[in-house]
């Protein structure tokens, strides 16, 4: 009774999740749910879809090929000589609900689901004869805005799938304001990555008033506009979240935010504008990217800035112009900050500016370009087991 009461979201979630697993299984890449909890939501996902085929978004083949992949960065990531998943290795992130006495419950977790999931997993398989699956799921090619809700504040995730571009942008509300996990940003992208549970400007932007508090453009938006080939995104704030306030708490500060995210030719291109109704001075605004990447080259020509990342998942060019003038590159030490949810984040590109004047004759805007090539070994290669 309760699954035939369900069946309209259950339909509508698996859809969603199918558009959002990547080819590790990593089920998604934004939110609380992250690191292993996302793995193990995978096993338990496509051990329900094996016994509920009404509810599939793809053939039972390649859920079991996901299942398959999710297992084996679930074991790549456990450690036999002390029997724990590796959820406090450096470089890795957890809510803080996640103590070390807490440890052993994420792993205990992991070997109840995986049971369960895998008895699930095989009994479709069993029922429906399933002889082979593919090493690699097939993955369909996506682009599409998903409402959570509308009307006011209204809500809802950006979802890309296309070549190198992989990434899921949500305007959402998170766990507390302005969290870095839930901002407005192209989480999955390869080459960036989200502190986890911290207040940071990763990928979406801070304006500092003169009085010192810090507003971020996020809980949800005033307006969005998605592309009707789901291929552009265009969102506007005139009320923000506050840098340590409560949630829902705006602050209307007397300007205002639109930005604009678009595909083309392999490149995110995200463009913001800022405007304001009377003359007012922002004491800085700024922007960074929080990337996984060990090394980097910058180059400037004609005003435009480029920055070539490597790292672990391949390049991430980036391009930046526009009035976010000063750029800073650091490296960043284990810590809170260069912590993500599934591994180091250790190189920090700031783009900002000071004392941003802003008036209704002159509008501020800069443009980000951000340009992944995804390492082939990335791509199709799973992780071994140890």
């Amino acid at each position: 009774d309760l699954v035939s009461a369900l069946a309209p979201t259950l339909a509508t979630q698996m859809k969603l999740w199918w558009d959002l697993v990547s080819l590790d299984g990593y089920g998604y890449p934004w939110g609380r749910s992250l690191g292993v909890v996302s793995y193990l939501d995978t096993l338990e996902i496509t051990g329900f879809l094996a016994l509920h085929p009404e509810f599939r978004p793809s053939p039972l083949k390649d859920l079991v090929s996901e299942f398959r992949r999710s297992w084996m960065w679930l074991m790549h990531d456990y450690k036999p000589t002390t029997h724990l998943l590796s959820v406090f290795d450096p470089g890795r992130g957890s809510y803080a609900y996640i103590s070390k006495e807490r440890e052993w419950q994420q792993t205990s977790a992991f070997f109840g689901k995986a049971l369960i999931a895998q008895e699930n997993l095989f009994k479709g398989i069993a029922a429906e004869r399933l002889q082979s699956f593919p090493s690699t799921p097939t993955l369909p090619e996506v682009a599409r805005f998903e409402f959570f809700r509308q009307g006011d504040r209204p809500a809802g995730v950006w979802l890309v799938r296309q070549g190198s571009l992989r990434f899921a942008l949500p305007i959402t509300t998170g766990t507390k304001p302005g969290v870095a996990d839930y901002l407005p940003a192209p989480h999955g992208l390869p080459g960036f990555a989200a502190p986890v549970e911290q207040v940071a400007p990763a990928g979406a932007t801070h304006y500092e008033l003169n009085d010192g508090r810090v507003l971020i453009a996020t809980d949800g938006a005033d307006q969005i506009t998605p592309g009707k080939d789901g291929r552009s995104l265009h969102a506007v704030w005139r009320r923000f979240a506050l840098k340590g306030g409560n949630p829902a708490e705006w602050v209307e500060p007397g300007f205002e935010v639109a930005v604009s995210w678009a595909i083309q030719n392999g490149t995110l291109t995200r463009t913001e504008t800022i405007s304001a109704d009377a003359s007012i001075t922002l004491r800085s605004v700024k922007w960074n990217l929080t990337s996984t990447a060990h090394d980097h080259a910058l180059l400037s020509k004609d005003g435009v800035k480029t920055l070539t990342l490597e790292g672990r998942e391949g390049t991430l060019g980036v391009a930046n112009r526009g009035d976010l003038s000063r750029t800073s590159i650091q490296q960043i030490p284990d810590g809170p900050l260069s912590r993500g949810a599934r591994g180091a984040i250790p190189l920090h590109v700031t783009f900002e500016a000071k004392d941003l004047q802003l008036s209704p004759a002159h509008p501020r805007t800069f443009e980000i370009s951000l340009t992944p090539k995804v390492a082939a070994k990335t791509a199709v290669t799973q992780r071994k087991p140890r």
